[in-house]
């Protein structure tokens, strides 16, 4: 009997401390309410069948064509810690002749964990389709490593299905962020990690990298309230390689000046920790809040990494909340919290301006669940079993109930 079940993983945004978090300093990061969606089918066909429905674009190859003598898992449940490079260099010769880079990476992470979790008896398609923005700085790679992961340790039966009152498990979670972490490193090599965390628990991350003075943190945070923003994507192409090296090159010549500024980063994204998990009311919060962004992008804007597509949205949404850019800079995303007073009219004004200027603006929610699953146990399945349609997303929003 085939099996079926769609899972869906939350996006990610970076609150504060960009870059300072390079140089051993706290930074911040929540889950937002873009989410990517996979669906796995086992199929009686000896096939993988990877569909990405966003682009149109499907890819299939015959189970005994992928590069089986290569896996190395003796046991699921205990992940290694890098990817296995002779699966990867096998699965690259068989996507060779595939020139778009987009597709390329999205292919070879959800082969490598198709091979890594799978069978080679069991066909299979994985229909993949993402809300996040690809390019913009909020993980969309992640999301699609831990979705695909998810759907493979389900079907292959190494989690457990949730159940309505089993709402946390934390054994599955830490399955699935280290399987997703591997996919990741298909696709950027050495990865962080923050982001298939954020992935696959949501609600807030603090962390910290390990450096000689400091060992690493990673805090799982969950909000005293639920936080709307919006995201602004500039769509201003950035090199988040150049941008980093910039801050390096800046802090060669004037370390005593960028290390201040770095501990002041350091400093803000703790505050802001405290406010967020904090029991004073909602406005109040906001605005403590709203102080940190504006000093977050102020100390941004020293190290060199904003931009005149940044400043632009800054001017358009002053008068109706506080702003900074959110990731690496140089263009990409900004991120808006609304201020308490903020009125309807004012809002519609200012996302008709930046509209204008082409950009795209995505209201959403912060700090929100991470990875859940739909089975084919619900009873919405069947009006989708044959023909899956993904532009109907908003459907699942009830569904997604089930959380690992």
């Amino acid at each position: 009997m085939s099996k079926s079940l769609i899972v869906s993983s939350p996006g990610k945004t970076i609150l504060f401390g960009e870059h300072a978090v390079v140089y051993g300093a706290t930074a911040l990061a929540a889950a937002v309410s873009l989410r990517s969606y996979c669906k796995l089918q086992t199929t009686n066909n000896n096939e993988i069948v990877i569909v990405m429905s966003d682009i149109g674009t499907e890819r299939r190859w015959n189970l005994q064509s992928l590069p089986w003598q290569h896996v190395t898992v003796e046991n699921v449940q205990h992940p290694a810690s890098s990817p296995n490079l002779d699966l990867l260099q096998g699965l690259g010769e068989l996507l060779k002749n595939e020139e778009n880079g987009l597709i390329h990476s999205a292919m070879l992470c959800t082969l490598y964990l198709f091979t890594s979790l799978s069978s080679p008896s069991q066909g299979c398609t994985l229909t993949i389709s993402s809300q996040v923005p690809l390019g913009a700085g909020l993980g969309s790679s992640a999301t699609i490593s831990v979705v695909v992961a998810t759907s493979l340790l389900l079907a292959f039966g190494n989690i457990e299905p949730p159940s309505s009152n089993s709402l946390q498990n934390n054994k599955a979670l830490a399955l699935i962020e280290a399987w997703s972490f591997l996919g990741e490193c298909c696709i950027h090599g050495t990865p962080s990690g923050i982001d298939n965390a954020v992935a696959t628990n949501g609600g807030l991350i603090a962390f910290r990298k390990a450096t000689a003075h400091q060992s690493a943190m990673k805090e799982f945070l969950k909000p005293k309230d639920t936080l709307s923003v919006m995201i602004t994507d500039t769509k201003q192409p950035k090199s988040t390689k150049k941008l980093v090296q910039g801050v390096f090159e800046l802090k060669e010549r004037l370390p005593t000046v960028i290390d201040s500024i770095i501990d002041a980063i350091d400093g803000i994204s703790k505050s802001a920790v405290l406010a967020l998990t904090s029991e004073s009311d909602k406005n109040s919060s906001a605005k403590k809040l709203g102080e940190f962004i504006v000093l977050n992008q102020k100390l941004l804007e020293c190290l060199g990494v904003s931009h005149y597509s940044i400043d632009r949205v800054l001017q358009a949404t002053k008068s109706i909340g506080w702003t900074k850019l959110t990731g690496a800079g140089g263009g990409g995303c900004t991120i808006t919290l609304l201020t308490p007073e903020c009125k309807e009219e004012e809002f519609k004004l200012c996302k008709e301006s930046l509209l204008a200027h082409k950009n795209s603006i995505y209201d959403v929610q912060l700090g929100g669940p991470g990875v859940s699953v739909v089975t084919d146990s619900d009873s919405f399945f069947p009006q989708y079993e044959s023909d899956f349609d993904f532009k109907k997303l908003n459907l699942l929003s009830k569904f997604n109930k089930y959380y690992i």
